[in-house]
């Protein structure tokens, strides 16, 4: 891993006020720590910070820390911690740990999906679980990252942590059963089928088609009083007797 020079100043207040006021000038609060140093207040400027994590190494990137005003504050360091903004995303603190270059130091490192997988010909879906794995190396032997050959990958097949490729100097910690990255089986789309009525076929016995004219002079069906005896009664039937006069 390529280490990369960072400047910082000294930042004498510390509080939520005044790393708020930090922030509002342009720069990222922070602290380095280790080495039996006592920790020491810094702030980085934002757009320089911003486009180191977005850059190659990410967040746990190995840098070339130089002090502001004071050379033996200096020195090689790894970003330990960012925190960002919940809702904006915008970096709002940066912890940075002073590390010895000829000493080992456990860091992550992202995978990174190498090829395409050929259970996504069959359709099938690739699933990246695991995007980072712990190393232990020497800082300058810190791979930017780790490659995840999926090329063979078939339907309901895993790739497991302990088919990385790692590069010569590099442990991995991460747990060697761990699946990086599988290829899922697409899902089933369930539709309900609908049955169009057949032209001229006969309705189930008790069903009447909908919107149907019964034939003329047919007889009306039993319980229909329409057109059957109210009607009747209105075509001049038997009316009732009137009683007789006294």
């Amino acid at each position: 891993m390529k280490i990369v020079p960072l400047t910082a100043s000294r930042r004498e207040k510390a509080g939520k006020g005044a790393a708020g006021r930090v922030r509002r000038t342009g720069f990222v609060p922070g602290i380095v720590y280790g080495q039996d140093i006592e920790p020491l207040r810094i702030q980085i400027n934002t757009r320089e910070l911003t486009k180191l994590i977005h850059g190659a190494q990410g967040e746990h990137a190995i840098v070339q820390l130089t002090i502001e005003g004071d050379s033996k504050l200096g020195g090689p360091a790894m970003l330990k911690e960012i925190q960002h903004d919940p809702i904006r995303g915008d970096v709002v603190h940066a912890d940075l740990f002073r590390i010895d270059l000829t000493k080992k130091i456990t860091t992550l490192v992202p995978t990174k999906l190498d090829g395409q997988a050929k259970g996504v010909v069959d359709g099938g879906i690739v699933e990246h679980t695991t995007r980072e794995v712990e190393v232990s190396c020497l800082p300058t032997a810190v791979p930017d990252f780790l490659a995840v050959a999926i090329s063979d990958l078939g339907i309901g097949h895993s790739v497991h942590v302990n088919q990385l490729v790692v590069p010569e100097g590099v442990e991995v910690l991460t747990n060697p059963d761990r699946v990086v990255a599988s290829c899922l089986a697409p899902r089933a789309i369930k539709e309900e089928t609908v049955v169009a009525p057949v032209e001229g076929a006969v309705p189930a016995e008790g069903a009447a088609a909908a919107g149907a004219t019964p034939a003329a002079g047919a007889a009306p069906a039993a319980g229909d009083k329409k057109g059957g005896d109210k009607g009747g009664d209105k075509g001049g039937g038997d009316k009732a007797a009137k009683p007789a006069k006294k």
